[in-house]
């Protein structure tokens, strides 16, 4: 037994040396597609430490329990109409809202009713069409029912490209026949 006894004691001082080299996400064995960024594991659970993200960005993202709230936050470059969308890729039974927020006033100001990924098909919870202005911060809030295990969704908000005017309509113009 005193043979093993300095085996084990480096065994264990490796195993903790890889402990804490491990992220605090080391359950987030599902790669991201294209070219998403990954959830970050600072602390994003409350408005003020909203994590910043990029116009038509791509995010990977999870909750860890029911209590949890993620936050994100968005100033886009030019007014428009903007999409907010999540999708719950795994658990199926997973329940995960979605809220917008406005800042106005230094107070933050609910946008709609919440939409949540159990009530659409395919796990997806969205902001379709909303009018967003220039240089405003928008709050994104994730949260929700997390089902049987941590609930790992994608997270995008996109500025909507300004609608090119149609062509004239109307009648046609005659052209003068050739004598």
């Amino acid at each position: 037994m005193k043979q093993c006894k300095p085996f084990l004691s480096a065994l264990l001082a490796l195993g903790m040396a890889l402990a804490l080299a491990v992220p605090a996400f080391a359950d987030y064995d599902a790669p991201p597609d294209r070219n998403d960024h990954l959830e970050t594991a600072d602390d994003h659970s409350s408005y003020d430490a909203a994590t910043e993200i990029e116009d038509d960005g791509t995010y990977s993202c999870i909750l860890l329990s029911d209590s949890e709230e993620d936050w994100y936050k968005i100033v886009f470059d030019q007014s428009g109409s903007a999409n907010f969308w999540i999708h719950c890729t795994r658990p199926n039974d997973a329940n995960l809202s979605l809220q917008l927020y406005l800042l106005s006033d230094g107070k933050l100001v609910r946008q709609g009713t919440a939409s949540y990924t159990g009530d659409q098909p395919n796990q997806q919870a969205y902001f379709m069409d909303v009018e967003v202005g220039s240089g405003m911060t928008y709050y994104i809030k994730v949260a929700g029912d997390i089902g049987s295990m941590s609930a790992y969704y994608i997270l995008r908000a996109r500025r909507l490209p300004a609608p090119t005017p149609a062509e004239p309509t109307g009648p046609a113009l005659a052209l003068p026949q050739a004598a």
